[in-house]
């Protein structure tokens, strides 16, 4: 408060600094990021006007916005829009009350009374955080306010009729990796082709590998079209046989339309065979070998969840990059170490003759 006005402020180097109201009777700061920019909303009672402030050293009015985040990139959001260099984009109603962004540019909202459902919306989608639960989870997380570049978000929601603090930890669906509650991952967040946005097998849709490829259960659609196609031939056949043209014709007809159905038949089997072929776990490691990144692992040896045993996890490692070299000394190869200590390394670098040329990534000795 400055006097009997209520003013943003900025504690930087032990100091207290004034933002100022831009001549307004009052202002209120909102957010800051890493380079010590501003955002907020500054006003006056009478007349009553509300508006969206951006400070980095100097107080710049944005006009009739709603600056409630802001994220490293100066992406700044509230409402229901995003403001990225200038540009103001709309979110898809009827979503409003963005609460905070992350440097990924995912944006969260809702509704803090917990009157609406809370949202997420992302470069490529809009999605309804209570719609992407599991079923029978109970909850309906009325507001996301808050989310980490780890795509971790908190919020207000309510369960058995009670609100409740919740924070969620997603899935990571469309990265192309099963991870675990997955069904299938193609590396997207779209529907209706046969791995829906929360990564479940969608209906008559058999989805395999890393990321998920996914065809109709039931063969080729094409394949089924011309065999219904091919009936309907051999029926009009049958009918035209009742009417007259020469019997001959229509045996022939019904000669064809048999072999058709027998192609068809041979096709079909043909791939339910593959399909089981696919889904067979020829090397004893938990997992078909279609989702296998190492499909080579020894029977009844240790595997992690893509199928590699820690020799192949840490020889798969590029080291021929001083990144590939860091990627070795801390690669988790079952994802098991919550603090990585030197002796906890799955992976370590070998080295002989100096440079490059017989350097690799290998297992750690315990």
């Amino acid at each position: 408060m400055w006097g009997t006005q209520n003013h943003a402020f900025l504690y930087t180097n032990g100091q207290v600094v004034d933002l100022g109201t831009l001549g307004a009777e009052w202002s209120e700061a909102r957010d800051i990021n890493d380079s010590g920019q501003v955002v907020g909303r500054f006003g006056s009672d009478s007349p009553s006007f509300n508006s969206a402030f951006l400070y980095d050293g100097i107080m710049h009015d944005l006009g009739a916005l709603v600056a409630w985040a802001i994220n490293d990139a100066g992406v700044i959001t509230g409402g229901n829009v995003i403001l990225r260099n200038g540009v103001v984009t709309q979110f898809p109603p009827p979503l409003y009350g963005a609460q905070d962004i992350n440097n990924l540019d995912h944006v969260v909202g809702g509704d803090p009374g917990c009157e609406g459902r809370g949202f997420l919306v992302t470069p490529n989608a809009a999605i309804d955080l209570t719609a992407a639960l599991p079923p029978g989870s109970g909850w309906v997380l009325c507001s996301a306010n808050g989310i980490n570049d780890a795509g971790q978000i908190v919020g207000i929601g309510r369960i058995n009729g009670n609100k409740h603090a919740f924070l969620l930890t997603p899935l990571t669906c469309g990265n192309g990796v099963l991870d675990a509650g997955e069904e299938c991952d193609d590396g997207n967040t779209v529907s209706s082709d046969g791995c829906d946005m929360s990564c479940r097998v969608e209906f008559c849709f058999v989805c395999l590998g890393e990321p998920s490829a996914c065809t109709p259960e039931n063969g080729s659609s094409t394949e089924l079209a011309q065999c219904e196609a091919d009936l309907l031939v051999c029926e009009a056949g049958l009918a035209a046989c009742v009417s007259g043209p020469p019997l001959a014709q229509c045996q022939q007809d019904l000669t064809q339309c048999s072999s058709d159905l027998t192609e068809c038949a041979t096709d079909l089997a043909q791939y339910s065979a593959t399909v089981a072929d696919l889904m067979r776990d020829t090397d004893g490691d938990g997992r078909p070998d279609s989702d296998d990144q190492c499909p080579g692992t020894t029977v009844g040896s240790d595997a992690d969840l893509a199928g590699c045993s820690l020799e192949q996890f840490c020889t798969r490692v590029d080291v021929s990059t001083s990144a590939g070299r860091r990627i070795c000394r801390k690669s988790d190869w079952k994802n098991d170490e919550p603090v990585m200590r030197s002796r906890e390394r799955d992976c370590t670098m070998s080295s002989g003759v100096p440079g490059l040329e017989d350097d690799r990534c290998v297992p750690n000795a315990p």
